[in-house]
């Protein structure tokens, strides 16, 4: 896209310049010599608009911390908080499995006398 703009641009340049040499009016050298800055200044303006676009579209994508980082934070944090609530369950399973065999032993012993 800004080949086309400075390839019409030029081409503007140069079709100015020859038209000024083929009648001899010295207006159109200077019209010629404008359309060669103009090379430069006007596509500027569109591939700089493009050129944010890009930024800003890259931005959305990048963040700090990124957004990745963050969910898998919380799917770690809540896999810790799952690990937890196993064991307190887990110590809850021993003691009772701990009373059962205490219950157990009690009414096995008058039996054995």
């Amino acid at each position: 896209m800004l080949r086309a703009a400075v390839a019409g641009h030029l081409a503007t340049a140069a079709l100015t310049a020859g038209a000024a040499a083929l009648t001899g009016r010295s207006a159109g050298h200077w019209l010629a010599g404008f359309f060669l800055p103009s090379t430069v200044f006007r596509p500027v303006g569109p591939y700089s608009a493009q050129l944010r676009g890009r930024l800003s579209t890259l931005l959305k994508d990048v963040g700090f911390p990124r957004d990745d980082v963050l969910e898998l934070r919380s799917l770690v944090d809540m896999a810790d908080a799952g690990g937890k609530v196993l064991e307190e369950k887990a110590e809850e399973q021993y003691q009772a499995l701990a009373e059962i065999r205490r219950a157990i032993d009690d009414l096995a012993e008058p039996s054995a006398r």
